[in-house]
């Protein structure tokens, strides 16, 4: 999520990791050590719409042999993944059909249960225009998650960069004004970003399996936004 870039100086040392970016220059640090050294922080913040669309759907059905239960399953998860594929807006298309037995009194077996479920992702754009996905009706909507797609947040992140580090810059030099020092360099500077988190959850339930057919409702859309925060923390040191 943290893999940030940025400019350096010569002699910077960058170093990129999942917490955020590091610069150390130790002749930066050994100048500090015989002036005046600050600690200074700025942040940068924006809320970004959420584009993105994550739903998991699930079939259940019971019969006496474990075999009929897993067929009629599947044929009913097949069909469902057929009418997705023919969705050009859908992507990450992934299923599963597990079945388990049923136990009654003394332990015994009763039935088999067969469960089929199904999740993808797809533009909220998409789903707003057509929310109506025409899944079989013994399909049942049992989550939905609303997210940022990467490439939003990359490019929103790369702008709050920029304006984190103008913001420590512009610091930096009324810091070193209001001692009345010539100027400032750089010493250690760290730069972390953070985001919302994963997709964000509207109602995760299997009631509904059972009280209405879910797949021939209109999904609820409600998107919603994601902050994101980028902050540069960091020591200047002062030059007289």
């Amino acid at each position: 999520m943290n893999q940030l870039i940025t400019k350096s100086k010569p002699l910077l040392f960058l170093a990129l990791g999942l917490s955020g970016i590091a610069l150390s220059n130790p002749v930066f640090a050994q100048t500090c050590e015989k002036s005046p050294a600050v600690n200074l922080s700025a942040q940068a913040m924006q809320e970004v719409e959420n584009n993105m669309v994550q739903m998991n759907w699930q079939v259940q059905v019971e019969r006496s042999a474990a075999g009929k239960a897993m067929r009629d399953a599947s044929n009913t998860l097949n069909e469902a993944l057929a009418t997705l594929k023919k969705n050009a807006n859908v992507r990450n298309l992934r299923s599963n059909v597990e079945t388990y037995p049923r136990y009654g009194k003394d332990q015994l077996v009763t039935g088999w249960v067969s469960t089929g479920s199904l999740s993808f992702e797809m533009p909220l754009a998409a789903l707003e225009k057509n929310s109506d996905l025409a899944l079989p009706e013994n399909v049942a909507l049992t989550n939905i998650q609303y997210f940022t797609s990467p490439d939003v947040l990359e490019k929103t992140r790369a702008v709050l960069i920029q304006q984190a580090i103008r913001e420590f810059r512009s610091k930096a030099s009324e810091v070193a004004k209001g001692f009345g020092q010539a100027g400032y360099s750089l010493g250690d500077v760290n730069i972390n970003d953070q985001s919302g988190g994963g997709p964000r959850p509207v109602f995760a339930t299997r009631a509904y399996a059972a009280e209405a057919p879910m797949a021939k409702m209109n999904v609820p859309v409600a998107g919603g936004t994601n902050q994101v925060i980028v902050s540069v923390n960091g020591q200047v040191c002062l030059k007289p």
